[in-house]
């Protein structure tokens, strides 16, 4: 995750995924990155994954991080 206000894109290289973002120099870049197994005991279903995803992207603040 990332600020959404600094969202540009989508790429793909090589067969990897990118998130594409506004940054600046000598300024601080904050974002949040996860991954979860299918033999975990917190995510027995895919859907599982999703819910705990949405439920952390609901509760990042992104408005005031200048300062870190």
């Amino acid at each position: 995750m990332a600020n959404p206000k600094d969202f540009v894109g989508y790429a793909s290289y090589d067969g990897d995924q990118y998130i594409l973002v506004k940054v600046k120099t000598n300024s601080p870049f904050i974002y949040y990155a996860g991954a979860g197994w299918d033999k975990s005991k917190h995510f027995q279903q895919k859907e599982d994954w999703f819910k705990y995803i949405d439920t952390e992207a609901n509760a990042v603040d992104f408005k005031d991080r200048t300062s870190i």
